[in-house]
């Protein structure tokens, strides 16, 4: 009686631990959310090229930050 509930206490705990992931992706997600509507013109700005070029905005920051 005792090795059965150890064993139901067990599979409790790992059930329990198994969510875990489940919950902290959907936490991730929503804050991904929240933050691409906020940020998202900015990131596509900067990832954006240089008009004519394939040079983006983001590489030339970098290069004057890096010199500086």
């Amino acid at each position: 009686m005792q090795n059965k509930k150890l064993i139901a206490g067990f599979t409790a705990i790992g059930l329990a631990l198994l969510s875990i992931p489940a919950f902290a992706q959907s936490i991730d997600e929503s804050v991904n959310q929240m933050f691409s509507s906020a940020t998202g013109w900015f990131v596509s700005f900067i990832f954006s090229p240089f008009p004519g070029t394939a040079f983006p905005w983001i590489v030339g920051w970098l290069v004057v930050a890096a010199t500086i």
